[in-house]
């Protein structure tokens, strides 16, 4: 019964997969790369946990609202807007799979969303639309892309990124990516 019992268990630890992916993306309006590092952990086929951290050119946007007085007794309403540069960004999701659609939700780079994939080409060809935010006062980030698998752990991107910005940093961009079991 022992026997049977640590059999059981290690048959079901032995279905367990790991992915390290490492991913670059050009952004061609704003002439900077991107990189992007997740783990994915799947228990089952059917389901995932997402791990990952990128690297965010624009970093954080902050927004301060301040008053000064002038030497004749006036006040008048001033506004501080900067972004705070080379900020890392975090992606912690879970993921479902139906058929051959994707549904993910949780952090993604570090702002709450959601994303769907739908493959194609035996699981060749992955197109992705994502939703999220970072900051609630402006548009939600919104990202659209193709992903195809060009050689067993080697994929390239296309895609457009945060095409509803209101804080002017929509781009299209190209990449790649390697991605381990």
């Amino acid at each position: 019964g022992t026997l049977t019992g640590l059999t059981g268990y290690f048959g079901k630890e032995a279905k367990f997969k790991f992915f390290a992916n490492y991913r670059a993306d050009y952004l061609t309006r704003h002439d900077f790369l991107k990189s992007t590092v997740n783990i994915r952990i799947q228990p089952a086929p059917d389901r995932y946990y997402l791990l990952g951290v990128a690297g965010d050119y624009f970093g954080k946007y902050s927004r301060s609202d301040y008053r000064t007085t002038r030497s004749d007794g006036t006040v008048v309403n001033n506004t501080k807007e900067e972004w705070r540069r080379d900020k890392l960004k975090f992606n912690a999701q879970i993921a479902r799979r139906y058929y051959d659609a994707v549904i993910r939700g949780g952090l993604i780079e570090s702002g709450a969303g959601f994303g769907v994939d739908y493959y194609l080409d035996d699981d060749n060809l992955r197109l992705t639309f994502e939703v999220f935010s970072g900051d609630w006062d402006y548009n939600p980030h919104l990202r659209a892309e193709a992903s195809y698998n060009i050689w067993k752990i080697f994929y390239a991107t296309i895609g457009y990124d945060d095409f509803i910005s209101d804080q002017h940093r929509a781009s299209p961009y190209f990449g790649f990516g390697i991605q381990f079991n």
